[in-house]
């Protein structure tokens, strides 16, 4: 198989507010279509923040549920406020 852009494993430098906001917006992408690349791309993504939060759980750091209400609060705000 030709490897091409689509098919190629690319390694990405997001932070995780950025990480946040793609999974916010494909979290209601996803509700109102049935897109199985999109729950793919979703569950990767979704994937490296689990990650993280246990890792830092075994390291008796962050509180995960607490640290992402704070992330997507402010999103969730703002839409509502949009529309």
């Amino acid at each position: 198989m030709t490897m091409t852009y689509e098919t190629t494993t690319h390694k990405l430098n997001l932070t995780g507010g950025q990480i946040s906001t793609i999974l916010y917006v494909l979290e209601g992408y996803v509700q109102d279509n049935d897109c199985e690349e999109v729950d793919n791309i979703f569950a990767e993504l979704q994937s490296v923040t689990d990650n993280y939060y246990a890792q830092q759980e075994q390291l008796g750091g962050l509180n995960r549920h607490s640290n992402i209400e704070d992330k997507y609060a402010p999103k969730l705000s703002q839409l509502l406020e949009e529309n």
